[in-house]
């Protein structure tokens, strides 16, 4: 009795997770940049994938963070080295300036009300930069990491930018489950 238990919660997991096909994998998306990364994974949450290589020595993390956006709103992705939460998050953020082009910056998410203004981040951080291709932006970046095999994610998407400036995003649904892990090993 207790094993077929385990196989109905076993069912009942596998139920839960993202059918995908071939033509909307991560592993099948080919960058503007031509830039190719060792790993994706097609995110749960908020229509995004993380794409990465990672580099045990020097210890560092090339990322390109999609998700669906509209060209007036805004995206982000960052590490929580504490937890899988939102405060505490070092978290890259990109948008469409007021003056037209794609910027992306850092901010340290320390409430549930940040400012989202650029800032210092704990980790070092190469190579940011945002495009906005096929109604996906995107994030690029090089992350130095500490010695580790496994780190907390948190991304967002938000559909305001005011005074250059992303505004709060939705606090339901997908937006408030939008965390998760991911293994280098």
């Amino acid at each position: 009795m207790s094993l077929s238990f385990y196989h109905i919660l076993l069912l009942l997991l596998l139920s839960f997770l993202p059918s995908l096909s071939a033509d909307d994998s991560c592993s099948s998306y080919t960058f503007s940049t031509d830039e190719s990364f060792a790993s994706c994974i097609d995110l749960s949450h908020l229509n995004a994938a993380l794409h990465w290589t990672y580099a045990p020595k020097p210890g560092t993390l090339r990322v390109a963070f999609r998700a669906s956006q509209v060209q007036h709103g805004w995206v982000a992705w960052g590490i929580n080295p504490i937890a899988m939460k939102m405060v505490g998050t070092q978290a890259l953020v990109a948008f469409r300036h007021s003056n037209g082009s794609m910027i992306s910056y850092g901010t340290s998410i320390d409430s549930y009300a940040p400012l989202m203004s650029p800032g210092e981040l704990t980790l070092p951080i190469y190579n940011l930069l945002a495009d906005y291709v096929n109604k996906e932006m995107i994030i690029y970046a090089t992350l130095g990491l500490w010695n580790t095999s496994e780190v907390n994610l948190v991304w967002q998407v938000g559909d305001k930018v005011e005074n250059d400036l992303p505004q709060r995003h939705e606090v339901s649904g997908e937006n408030l489950k939008s965390v998760g892990t991911i293994s280098f090993s």
